[in-house]
């Protein structure tokens, strides 16, 4: 973060880089987009306060399953909780789908992937 920070780079979140990349906005040089998968604890406690004193932007993929008002584990780590996710979305980071329960989707049915979806 330092190196990019350092170097001229602005971060923008997935939602910002669509509407470039379609050619909404005009992309300006040395622009980024952090994404983070699964919303493990450690996003809040310890990549968001890096993020926020650079003043960065990310997005997160969420499996949904695994987020709840207690705290829950996913891969033997800690997971955000919905009041985290609150906290971290009030301070521009966003959120999207990484499905409801993290299968490995090119083994389920085209239903079940929907579903998931």
């Amino acid at each position: 973060m330092k190196f990019l920070y350092e170097n001229g780079y602005q971060t923008v979140n997935l939602k910002e880089a669509i509407c470039y990349l379609s050619g909404v906005k005009k992309l300006k040089e040395k622009t980024v987009v952090i994404t983070f998968d699964d919303g493990f604890r450690d996003l809040y406690t310890e990549a968001f306060p890096v993020l926020n004193s650079y003043g960065f932007s990310a997005t997160v993929f969420l499996p949904t399953a695994f987020i709840k008002n207690k705290r829950l584990k996913f891969k033997e780590k800690e997971c955000l909780s919905w009041d985290e996710i609150r906290k971290l979305q009030g301070k521009g980071i966003i959120f999207g789908s990484h499905t409801i329960n993290h299968p490995v989707l090119y083994k389920m049915t085209m239903n079940d992937i929907e579903y998931e979806l």
